[in-house]
């Protein structure tokens, strides 16, 4: 959170679920970071995309660097 400020790019996988039957697909790809919205739980994007963080599988990035995985 504390690098939000700097719009800091990540890597993320994340599930996609299919709008018309069960199921859905897998996506990675690199974003830009806008805001991290607690309340809706989801994560928006440079683009104002918003991705919902429950869905959210992977993510990587240089500011991750020297913190432990949880």
């Amino acid at each position: 959170m504390e690098h939000i400020p700097e719009r800091p790019e990540i890597d993320i996988e994340y599930f996609v679920p299919d709008l018309y039957k069960e199921g859905g697909s897998y996506r990675r790809e690199r974003v830009s970071v806008y805001r991290i919205d607690m309340q809706e739980r989801v994560l928006i994007t440079a683009d104002k995309r918003k991705i919902d963080l429950y869905y959210i599988t992977d993510m990587d990035s240089d500011i991750f660097k020297g913190y432990e995985e949880i």
